[in-house]
């Protein structure tokens, strides 16, 4: 299918806003028929999640996984493109 091939080559032409209901924990899994996250922009209430890179959580908190509170920031990787984590989890 060429334009799941565009897709794949070029995530963002096929790119939506989506609410995902985050599960509790850190680790959070994206619905059937997405490909890639491309950005967590903000909370359901509005506050802003910013990236963060995973060494930077390790080496600040190497629990980070297990603290639980509101998100701050979330970390993705491309080796696993349909799993991002948020920290705190909620």
């Amino acid at each position: 299918d060429a334009v799941r091939a565009v897709i794949l080559a070029r995530p963002d032409a096929g790119a939506s806003l989506e609410t995902l209901n985050c599960v509790p924990g850190a680790r959070q899994t994206l619905p059937d028929g997405a490909i890639q996250l491309l950005d967590v922009i903000c909370l359901s209430d509005g506050s802003a999640v910013k990236p963060q890179s995973r060494e930077v959580l390790d080496a600040q908190y190497p629990d980070w996984h297990m603290l639980r509170g509101k998100p701050e920031c979330f970390i993705s990787s491309d080796l696993a493109p349909r799993v991002f984590w948020l920290f705190p989890a909620p």
